[in-house]
């Protein structure tokens, strides 16, 4: 089976372990990359970007990443 180079936010949030409302509310203050695809009711992130950023938070906050919940401060 073929994996998608998209996360959808549903996808988002169980990797987080946190609801869609959070992933929303994370990425209106910029906590989460910009998506790629944005329109009306669709909103996608590409998960080669989503795998960068969780590299690179991890390399800033250690084992808090990912957040399972809050996002780390």
């Amino acid at each position: 089976m073929k994996t998608s180079p998209f996360i959808s936010p549903k996808q988002l949030a169980r990797r987080y372990g946190v609801s869609r409302i959070t992933i929303w509310n994370w990425r209106k203050k910029g906590k989460l990359p910009k998506p790629l695809i944005e329109t009306g009711r669709e909103t996608f992130w590409l998960l080669v970007e989503i795998e960068e950023f969780d590299r690179r938070m991890k390399a800033l906050v250690g084992d808090e990443w990912p957040p399972k919940g809050a996002y780390p401060k």
